[in-house]
């Protein structure tokens, strides 16, 4: 079907939804405590002869905000219902649309020592925007990192080498709303430090253009409750080697003060086993060519958070800061054998490569909101500045060997040095007000500054001295302004206001700048883009919601995507960037349905995407039978599908959720002359099932299955896996231990098949995926101890 069909489709249905009006009222409000918003809190609404079955049940958004269609004008029963405050309950006679306001929750003095959580958990909680998982529903990855969680999430898949996308695209991954260094590598963030994942499908005009995938926003833990309260967690493991962790919270807050630490440690010994295959048409030397590679890595992480929050009448301000620090030991022999056409053995070596990296990371951001009497109106500004130092040496000894593997000859050394210092800097201001009963304007500005100078030294050993090789060796320094502004309109139409809308426009400046000395080049590129959006939603008389969406998003190259500077690593198989990249255009439609039933829920989405410059990496052949891979603009891409996922319950013994996404990825294009058409169907499938067999004992049993997957020169192998979760909380509820079993049947493995004209290649890649870990966590001084003890141990 032809995009201006679907285009012309989609339209028809949504049409015919606009149709469908109903006699609904709207109500919202906001959600306080001591003057502060309360996210993730539950706003419950009954029918007036029915107090036990909740007619609507909403979760308050990250600023305390909720809003609900009510099916028709009478009298509802308001309650509120969060952990160590005393819940409110409020009869509302809802004739038209109503505010109430502000809804202030009070300390629950009497309680606040002795509450714990029994009831179940939900997985999703769906958003307007998309849905948010709580991290501590994810019993399976309490022993986790930041990627770990993610690839337990619905719709997300991260595969072998950490690459996360959603809908076979990548998204914008942000920490607590903003951009941040934490991201480049995201086994840095353990899964403990983790309060919510919020994914954003289809974001509008205020949220940042870049990534086609959406956006996912990685919500770190602060306990803002009165007193002084805190956790700690120590874990042990065990999967090929052993596996150490602990976790530290603590927070005081008198008045509109709170002052937090968060502290995290993570030692980690692992293994990893790479086999590549490659063929080589045109060559009898050097025709086949057989690698194995084992990774042995020791990694240790120590992250400290510290926070300082004010809350007055009308002011809030907030400081976070983050400091990271990553000390890496990793060893890599890596066997390489060469045959010729008939078989015969040709040649072969030993490529030791003893790495030892050493990062370390800080950031600062603050925060200010403003509160007015009318609370459609919002007034919010941040800035923040984030700093990293990365430096790798590496020796690598080169040897050959005969067939067997046994060593026949001298060593070749090299030794390198890889140093990076990163600056990122960043500030915007947001600001909201109503300009009728039923619209609200948004505007606002961004910025964004980032730095980045890369030295990158190869040399060899001469008679006992180290020769710098120009060849392999560069000094890249890179810098780029991101400039936006926005604005929305939000409104809603007709009598009920059943249908509401958002219409959007974001303008984007972008700059940048490059220099290398290797080769010796300079590169400047100036792009402005505007990307309109479209968010639209009706509620119908059931309560079931229909979307539709229309936006453009952009794929602006990373730095290891234009850094030209060649990763000799692996002699035969090198990688480097790419400076001339453009950035990638996205044009995307969707159209949703959810309704939820009282032990059921339903949303399923069609999306259709189409991309120009679309960028993806190609291999070539090189002389001497060097693969060598860069990212390359590809003509365009074109993906569609559907994707569901479908919520269960039976009483409070079982819950179950599960996620399907079936799509069609198709790349047209060419690189230097040679014509790509590739397209493929894929989909994968996550299953999360969660048993609650009494008041303090819950497990969780998930599966997750991906299909084969496109490249622009083959496809991805299919990669499944099964994990187990297990808790039990034991000293009346103020501790709990943890038991997870991760890949239970060590299936995890990842890889690909590459084929051109010139060369076949496969890829495998097996880590030490199964992994027994047990964990123990206490809290003391605090009503929130199922928010304090979550995901305190982090498995690699």
């Amino acid at each position: 079907m032809a995009s201006g069909e679907i285009m012309r489709l989609l339209f028809v249905l949504l049409l015919a939804c606009m149709g469908l009006w109903s006699s609904a009222q709207s109500i919202r409000g906001r959600l306080l405590a001591d003057g502060q918003p309360i996210g993730m809190g539950n706003i419950l609404i009954y029918a007036q002869k029915d107090s036990i079955r909740p007619l609507v049940l909403l979760v308050t958004d990250s600023i305390g905000q909720f809003q609900a269609t009510l099916p028709m004008p009478g009298t509802y029963t308001l309650k509120t219902a969060l952990i160590g405050y005393k819940p409110i309950s409020r009869v509302i006679e809802v004739n038209t649309d109503l505010d109430l306001g502000d809804l202030s929750l009070q300390l629950n003095t009497r309680t606040m020592q002795e509450i714990t959580v029994t009831g179940k958990k939900k997985l999703i909680q769906k958003t307007s925007t998309g849905f948010v998982v709580a991290s501590d529903a994810i019993l399976t990855q309490a022993a986790g990192t930041a990627t770990d969680l993610l690839a337990n999430i619905p719709t997300i898949l991260v595969d072998g080498e950490g690459a996360i996308t959603i809908r076979g695209k990548a998204p914008t991954i942000l920490v607590n709303g903003r951009n941040s260094n934490l991201t480049a590598n995201l086994d840095r963030i353990p899964a403990s430090a983790i309060e919510r994942i919020e994914v954003i499908n289809n974001p509008g005009a205020r949220y940042d253009a870049d990534g086609e995938g959406g956006i996912i926003n990685i919500v770190l833990k602060k306990n803002t409750a009165a007193g002084t309260n805190g956790a700690f967690a120590l874990g042990a493991g065990m999967g090929a080697k052993e596996r150490l962790s602990s976790s530290f919270m603590l927070n005081h807050k008198a008045g509109g003060v709170n002052l937090g630490m968060n502290y995290d440690n993570r030692y980690a010994r692992r293994t990893r086993n790479v086999n590549t295959q490659r063929e080589t048409y045109d060559l009898d030397q050097g025709h086949f060519l057989d690698q194995q590679r084992t990774d042995n890595r020791t990694e240790q992480t120590h992250n400290v958070k510290l926070n300082a929050d004010y809350t007055g009448k009308k002011d809030e301000l907030s400081f976070e800061g983050i400091f990271g620090y990553e000390n890496t030991r990793n060893n890599e022999p890596l066997y390489t054998r060469s045959y010729y056409k008939d078989r015969s053995f040709d040649y072969g070596n030993l490529r030791t490569s003893d790495e030892n990296p050493f990062e370390r990371n800080w950031e600062g951001n603050l925060n200010y909101n403003r509160k007015f009497a009318n609370n459609r109106k919002t007034l919010s500004s941040n800035i923040s500045y984030a700093f990293g130092n990365e430096e790798e040496n590496t020796l690598i000894t080169t040897a050959p060997i005969d067939e067997k593997g046994e060593v026949i000859g001298t060593d070749y050394i090299q030794r390198t040095r890889n140093k990076e210092l990163t600056h990122l800097a960043q500030g915007r201001i947001d600001y909201g007000f109503p300009v009728s009963a039923r619209a609200t304007v948004e505007t606002g500005y961004k910025g964004i500054l980032r730095r980045v100078n890369a030295d990158f030294l190869n040399a060899y050993e001469q008679n006992g001295q180290l020769i710098p090789d120009p060849l392999f060796s560069n000094v890249f320094d890179f810098r780029e302004q991101i400039h936006a502004v926005y604005g929305t309109y939000k409104s809603s139409l007709g009598a009920s206001k059943a249908l509401k809308y958002e219409l959007g426009l974001r303008l984007e400046q972008m700059n940048n700048t490059g220099q290398s000395s290797n080769p010796d080049t300079t590169f400047r590129n100036a792009f402005l883009n505007f990307f309109p959006s479209l968010n639209m939603g009706y509620k119908l008389k059931d309560g079931s919601m229909v979307s539709f969406n229309l936006g453009r998003r952009i794929n602006r190259a990373g730095l290891w995507q234009i850094n030209p500077f060649i990763d000799i690593t692996d002699s035969l198989n090198r990688r480097g960037g790419n400076p001339n990249l453009k950035p990638e255009l996205v044009n995307t439609v969707e159209l949703g349905f959810s309704h939820d039933w009282r032990q059921v829920g339903v949303t399923a989405k069609a999306f259709y995407r189409r991309g120009t410059n679309t960028i993806l990496s190609y291999t070539v052949l090189l002389p001497g039978g060097i693969a060598f891979t860069q990212p390359q603009n590809i003509g365009s891409s074109t993906t569609y599908g559907v994707e569901s996922f479908i919520t269960a319950s039976a009483g409070k013994w079982w819950s179950s959720t599960a996620s399907i996404s079936l799509y069609n990825q198709s790349i047209e294009g060419d690189v230097d002359g040679e014509n790509i058409n590739s397209s493929l169907f894929s989909w994968y499938v996550k299953w999360a099932n969660t048993f609650n067999f009494f008041q303090s004992t819950r497990a969780q049993l998930l599966f997750n299955y991906q299909a084969p997957t496109a490249l622009p020169q083959g496809r991805r192998i299919a990669v499944y896996n099964v994990d187990l979760g297990f808790q039990q909380k034991i000293m009346q509820g103020r501790a709990r231990l943890g038991l997870t079993v991760t890949d239970v049947f060590n299936t995890l493995e990842n890889g690909s098949t590459v084929v051109t004209p010139d060369f076949k290649s496969t890829r495998i890649s097996k880590s030490d995926t199964r992994a027994v870990l047990l964990t123990f966590a206490m809290t003391f001084g605090s009503a929130f101890r199922e928010k304090l003890m979550d995901n305190k141990f982090s498995a690699e």
